[in-house]
């Protein structure tokens, strides 16, 4: 097992992990469900486009526009995961300037919520137009419409300033960077405690690892409101969700844990409250 250099000797070096496949229940429960989706949203707008709405009623076809497309969006990414066959695996790079080794998840999750993200932010904006067009009650009804896109440009702000972020981890000399939905963690690597790994924690093909520091993580979250997560318990257990990560949760926890510390093995079954519901990363 390749083991992490101590805090202050060389940048860490790639360390030499297992491929892990493709989980097969997270395959199935993700296809399962956005083709669900797509089907759902097909239906829908195949159903409000045979009532022949009148050319002029420019709401009630925005959201069919909507609906089509974002099925076309569900489609694309049940294919991707059907089709996937590896997730990214550790390599080299930077951070802040210094070198690292970098995890990443597979991109494709986040790509079809940016995407449908995207297309609530042209819809509710196409509303806003529509209300400042429109010859009664112009007032009122842009700032209804206003709420909505209020809302999906603070998201979309929310990821500009790096406050909502791909899932991932950076591991430098003096430090683990935790990137995800709700932003970003730093922990100092002579703070780590205790580190775990299970795959499968829920039974339903999630990866999860936890870091056990002795100080709180350093964080910079975005509301939870705008990156819809809920806020971490505890300040110094921070939860890594590595399901779309190339390598077993159980050897990236026994390449993060420091050598004094004792490593547990995959045998021991996750804590109850990670197999009752799909938890957050923080």
């Amino acid at each position: 097992m390749a083991q992490l250099n101590r805090p202050g000797q060389a940048p860490p070096l790639v360390p030499d992990l297992t491929h892990k496949p493709v989980n097969r229940s997270w395959r199935l429960s993700e296809a399962r469900a956005y083709f669900a989706m797509a089907l759902g949203g097909f239906a829908g707008s195949s159903v409000l486009h045979s009532r022949e709405l009148p050319d002029d009623a420019l709401f009630f076809r925005s959201i069919v526009w909507y609906t089509a497309a974002a099925s076309v969006v569900c489609t694309l990414y049940f294919f991707a995961v059907v089709l996937v066959r590896r997730f990214p695996t550790a390599r080299p790079s930077r951070i802040d300037g210094q070198p690292a080794v970098l995890l990443l998840t597979w991109p494709g999750r986040r790509w079809v919520h940016s995407a449908l993200d995207l297309g609530l932010l042209a819809l509710t904006g196409f509303w806003v137009y529509l209300a400042w067009n429109a010859s009664l009650d112009r007032l009122f009804l842009i700032g209804l419409a206003l709420v909505p896109f209020t809302y999906f440009a603070a998201r979309w702000a929310t990821k500009a300033a790096g406050r909502c972020r791909r899932e991932a981890l950076w591991v430098t000399e003096t430090e683990i960077v935790h990137d995800s939905e709700r932003g970003r963690a730093r922990i100092s690597r002579a703070d780590v405690v205790r580190v775990q790994g299970w795959d499968d924690a829920d039974e339903a093909g999630t990866d999860i690892m936890s870091v056990l520091s002795s100080a709180a993580a350093r964080r910079s979250f975005g509301p939870p409101l705008l990156t819809m997560v809920r806020a971490p318990k505890s300040a110094t257990q921070t939860s890594v969700d590595t399901t779309l990560m190339g390598h077993p949760a159980p050897e990236i926890a026994a390449w993060l844990s420091p050598p004094e510390a004792s490593v547990d093995s995959d045998a021991e079954r996750a804590p109850r409250r990670w197999r009752l519901w799909r938890p957050r990363s923080g």
